[in-house]
């Protein structure tokens, strides 16, 4: 099926449709000012509807989503807004030079003038306008003529010239016209059914946005797109252990099976073992340790084992990385008890016969042990290790060339600054020494292409051993983006993951951003504006709607506190703790101010800004709220008041029944992402305790809280907040 671009192509050729380039305009604060855009656009010809009318003359419509539940799971939580749009047509054309125009703070929405299209009759000068959602909500029973005569009214006090009554006028009531939130899913797929679902509502609901993501669908192969893993069939649920039992790892089966296809592999099943069997264990040497049965020591098991590693790193070719069984003496990777003649392990630990042969065979591999994934820090970095690994296979599969490495060094640059600086200059100058030569004809001859795929494949592919010191985020916008320089659209959206479609539309539909224009009409963003983006993404994680963040941002501050004095100086030496994940120097120096000061001074002046400044350091990574909550029950214990944790959340009929039981003299809740504040309600009214209610959400929904039915009810927004409500009688 040919691309979107190889598409509108063939549109243009039928005559279906054609290239839209208008004078577009932006309206805001009660001021229209022009605004050109690089976007090109196109519209159907002589209609929009001349596109489907085309596409669907010779096509069979057949219903595919009620066979994809997780497809049909996911289109069925997008909530749809409605839009009301009017078509206005004057004799007289307007006297303005505008053909389109961006409407913020206004009923309006977006506004077209008709007859600047290609195709469209220049009879009449009829231009449509499109409300907002906010407001076609508001007035969604409207009579259709009473909406023609508000909408025409903000129309008119938006032009500078005269706009007579119309010669007609229609409307329509779209009840599904755009998403409620702009998601950034792209394309959705089914691997195992081999079905992609695409559409505008997947992204910013433009038709743009549907056109662009629709290349991803219609290019990709109906085939699965998750990468394979190999993994240790214990750690999966087979009874392969020498017990005839298993390990399996919810890790593994509950948060990583929906990303991952598995190849389950028992070394000691596949060399004869059968379950049960007598245990075996690591004797001898620890650099060179042998396998033996921990009854009968005679059986030496260490060839086979070593065989079968080399036989399957030949073998399993397609797998793009491997988790292995902690301590295992065939499968671990590291730290696995070596014994001795007297039966007692050697100071030094080996590593699984079987797992050193394969590594040895397949050096490049990611691998990684179980036990250790349960590190997030580790977790993190084996599964960007993993993906990068996925992603140059299949590079290599389809062939390299001058043009595809500099794409991939493109995808990949950030991350390889972050973690090894020297050898993103060094791939930078093997790159830049390539030529058109060697592209593609004499690419498989070049000494320094060789060497550049040989540093790749051991420089970026298994990156590095995992620093937790490391911001990878800070060091590459702290690296990429000097405080004086613009970046383009395309640059910010690989910085912030927000695709191009929404950072327009978040600047000209919510004035979320304004950045600078080159003469060209082309956007750059400042530092502060990224920031301001990021800052954006934040609120939108903990459920704000995109009409609502503007606001927030404009009412809040992202600046770094400033660390000054003793206190300064202690929060500087609790952040170098942090960073390095020493807990010791933590508890001193927590300890050392508690002994000196009061436990509510000690929140105030160093653990409230001490949040604060992890925060703005970690802004992508980390929403401090929830650990300000804990402080909340720290704030509590630390004056004496007993405490009940609920370590999980908790269903609004389990909180009844933890009420009656515990009967607590004050319910403290944290009020999550998007909450269900219906069901909060019902389950609070059993509830006849102090009900104090916190979070990163509570300013979103204060509205809707304060009008439920509720009697001591009170919420807060910082630690200090809490404990003086509690206090109170």
């Amino acid at each position: 099926m040919p691309g979107p671009s190889t598409l509108v192509q063939h549109w243009v050729a039928s005559g279906w449709a054609a290239q839209w380039k208008p004078q577009l305009y932006n309206y805001r604060d009660g001021e229209l000012t022009p605004s050109p855009d690089e976007q090109v656009r196109w519209v159907g010809v002589p209609r929009m509807s001349a596109i489907t009318r085309g596409l669907l003359k010779d096509v069979t419509a057949t219903p595919l989503l009620a066979a994809a539940p997780k497809l049909a799971a996911v289109a069925a939580g997008v909530q749809m807004e409605p839009t009301w749009a009017i078509a206005l047509g004057f004799e007289t054309p307007l006297d303005t030079p505008m053909q389109g125009c961006f409407v913020q703070a206004n009923p309006l929405d977006w506004l077209a003038r008709n007859r600047s299209k290609p195709g469209r009759d220049a009879h009449l000068d009829t231009w449509v306008l499109h409300a907002t959602s906010d407001w076609s909500k508001q007035h969604i029973d409207l009579a259709k003529e009473e909406v023609i005569e508000q909408l025409w009214g903000a129309f008119a006090e938006m032009l500078s010239c005269s706009v007579p009554a119309p010669t007609f006028a229609l409307a329509h009531r779209w009840l599904y016209a755009r998403p409620a939130v702009n998601h950034e899913w792209g394309t959705l797929a089914d691997a195992d059914l081999g079905l992609y679902a695409c559409g505008d509502w997947c992204l910013s609901g433009r038709v743009e946005a549907c056109t662009s993501i629709s290349e991803t669908a219609m290019n990709a192969p109906l085939s699965s797109r998750k990468p394979r893993l190999a993994i240790s069939a214990c750690l999966t649920g087979l009874n392969v252990r020498y017990n005839a039992g298993h390990k399996a790892s919810s890790l593994c089966l509950d948060l990583l099976d929906e990303h991952f296809d598995w190849v389950p592999l028992c070394p000691e099943v596949a060399i004869g073992l059968g379950t049960p069997r007598e245990p075996i264990r690591l004797v001898g040497d620890p650099e060179h340790p042998v396998v033996t049965g921990t009854l009968n020591s005679t059986t030496d098991f260490t060839g086979p084992l070593r065989e079968y590693g080399e036989q399957m790193a030949e073998q399993i070719d397609d797998i793009c990385g491997y988790i292995f069984m902690q301590k295992s003496p065939s499968c671990g990777l590291e730290r696995v008890k070596v014994y001795q003649d007297e039966g007692r392990p050697a100071q030094r630990a080996g590593r699984g016969v079987y797992a050193a042969a394969f590594c040895a065979r397949r050096p490049d591999l990611p691998v990684e042990e179980e036990g250790r994934l349960h590190d997030p820090v580790l977790r993190e970095n084996f599964i960007a290790r993993v993906y990068t690994y996925a992603d140059w296979q299949s590079q290599l599969r389809q062939g390299l060339s001058r043009g595809a490495l500099t794409r991939f060094h493109a995808r990949y640059k950030y991350l390889l600054m972050a973690h090894n600086p020297q050898a993103y200059r060094s791939l930078g100058r093997l790159l830049g020494s390539l030529n058109r030569d060697d592209d593609p004809a004499h690419i498989a001859d070049k000494a320094e292409l060789q060497q550049l795929i040989g540093q790749y494949q051991k420089g970026v592919v298994p990156l590095v051993v995992p620093s937790r010191t490391c911001n990878p985020i800070r060091k590459t916008l702290d690296y990429a983006m000097p405080s004086d320089e613009l970046l383009p659209i395309g640059e910010v959206a690989r910085l912030t993951g927000v695709n191009p479609v929404t950072l327009r539309a978040w600047e000209r539909r919510y004035g979320l951003i304004k950045p600078q224009r080159t003469p060209k009409g082309h956007r750059l963003y400042s530092q502060d504006q990224v920031q301001r983006v990021q800052a954006a993404l934040c609120w939108l994680e903990r459920g704000a709607a995109i009409s609502q963040v503007r606001e927030l941002l404009d009412g809040s501050t992202n600046t770094p506190p400033t660390l000054q004095g003793e206190w300064g100086e202690r929060i500087e030496q609790m952040i170098t703790a942090t960073t390095r994940l020493a807990q010791r120097p933590l508890d001193q120096l927590l300890n050392q101010m508690m002994a000196l000061y009061p436990a509510v001074t000690v929140c105030e002046r160093l653990l409230l800004p001490l949040l604060e400044a992890l925060t703005s350091r970690w802004q992508t990574h980390f929403d401090a709220r929830l650990e300000q909550f804990w402080l909340c029950a720290w704030l509590l214990s630390s004056n004496g008041h007993h405490l009940e944790i609920l370590e999980w959340s908790v269903e609004p009929r389990q909180l009844r029944l933890a009420v009656d039981r515990l009967r607590p003299h004050t319910l403290l809740l944290h009020l999550g992402r998007r909450p269900d504040l219906t069901a909060l309600g019902r389950a609070l009214r059993e509830t006849n305790v102090k009900k104090l209610l916190g979070g990163s959400t509570v300013t979103l929904h204060e509205a809707e809280l304060r009008a439920l039915p509720l009697t001591d009810l009170y919420l807060f927004d910082s630690p200090q907040a809490a404990l003086r409500r509690f206090q109170q009688p």
